[in-house]
């Protein structure tokens, strides 16, 4: 799946979709540095969901650097947290703070709201990243006539495939890891290297 993301991005017939859940978070990466590296001006959504805190903060730490390469204006990005066992206050808290701090990044004010069940950040000016607590809303975020990516759960690509049809996009979708245990945990440590060594690049 990765040269098919790599060719969407270089040449640009469709815009890109990425949707990613938990440890799949790697495919996103290396799509966004191929972004930047090409100076691609293939519009790009970005959707990724993760429950598990530690891993959440990681991928926005990892994606925020990354993404102020990429033009504003072709680029929309949600990242979710939606749930880790914790009090729901603490986690819009938790997701509030990390929000504020890759503003600081971007240099961007914004004001906190609430949609439906997800608390969230509203962009002023419409452009960089969007934090939230919360399911994200596919039939929403998925943009009409895009190609759509995507790798995690089954349960996920379900939902990401019912509205990818309905707003007639074109769906490419990688393994599931529902089932496998132990190739997810190889498939996390790949990732942490992977995101590892690229760092320096990266930030």
């Amino acid at each position: 799946m990765s040269e098919t993301v790599r060719e969407s991005i270089k040449y640009g017939r469709l815009p890109v979709t990425l949707v990613a859940g938990g440890s799949a978070a790697g495919y996103l990466i290396d799509a966004v540095q191929q972004h930047r590296d090409m100076r691609s001006m293939t519009p790009l959504t970005i959707l990724y969901t993760a429950r598990d805190t530690a891993l959440f903060h990681w991928v926005v730490e990892v994606l925020a650097p990354l993404l102020t390469h990429i033009a504003m204006y072709s680029c929309h990005v949600v990242l979710a947290l939606t749930d880790d066992g914790m009090d729901h206050a603490l986690l819009e808290e938790v997701v509030a703070e990390k929000q504020q701090e890759v503003n600081a990044l971007w240099g961007c004010n914004t004001s906190i709201g609430v949609a439906g069940s997800a608390t969230h950040i509203d962009e002023l000016d419409q452009s960089g990243i969007r934090l939230q607590h919360g399911r994200i809303n596919f039939a929403e975020e998925i943009p009409e006539g895009n190609i759509v990516f995507f790798q995690g759960s089954g349960g996920l690509q379900s939902a990401v495939e019912k509205e990818a049809r309905s707003r007639r996009c074109r769906m490419v979708t990688g393994p599931s890891f529902d089932n496998d245990n132990p190739r997810k945990n190889i498939f996390l440590a790949k990732l942490k290297l992977t995101a590892f060594k690229n760092r320096g690049s990266a930030v």
